[in-house]
């Protein structure tokens, strides 16, 4: 599947029915409220996810938000050395 997605736009069921309805138990993790669940697929599936907290918008507007994760730090750290 080719595009890029927010978490304003993305949405699982939409995008991977195929394997939500052949493997409902996907839903049921999702919905779960657990933060870390194991459901092996029958067909494996790419995932991939982005983490940021500096965005820019189409308008050229950009947008910051909160580093829940502390890597903000770190990244500020890398880019330091790459550009003296």
């Amino acid at each position: 599947m080719k595009g890029d997605f927010s978490r304003e736009t993305f949405d699982p069921a939409k995008h991977y029915r195929a394997v939500l309805m052949q493997q409902g138990r996907v839903r049921q993790a999702m919905e779960s409220g657990r933060d870390n669940v194991t459901v092996r697929l029958a067909q494996p599936i790419p995932v991939f996810i982005v983490y940021g907290t500096a965005l820019a918008h189409p308008d050229g507007e950009v947008h910051f938000y909160d580093d829940i994760y502390g890597h903000d730090p770190k990244l500020t750290a890398a880019l330091a050395k790459a550009n003296p």
